[in-house]
């Protein structure tokens, strides 16, 4: 019978500590959720996967854009540069 004991009490630490990093784990993940909220105004993370493709599209074409001018500008003016 002891070892029976032993063995649940074992297994009931062990629930319990699982319980509680799973609280932990949850309370972190609403922390990330709230401030994926408040810096990106995004709240879901395909919401924010969404938004990051977007941003990226457009940083992207800002980019080719950049890149356009330059070379617009050294065609035009290469010799003074």
């Amino acid at each position: 019978m002891a070892d029976i004991d032993k063995k649940l009490l074992k297994w009931k630490g062990q629930i319990d500590a699982a319980k509680t990093g799973k609280a932990q784990e949850e309370g972190k993940m609403e922390s990330v959720k709230a401030r994926l909220n408040d810096e990106v105004g995004c709240k879901t993370v395909s919401q924010a996967e969404k938004k990051l493709k977007e941003i990226d599209k457009e940083a992207n074409k800002l980019s080719d854009e950049l890149d356009d001018g330059i070379a617009e500008i050294e065609k035009d003016y290469g010799e003074l540069l």
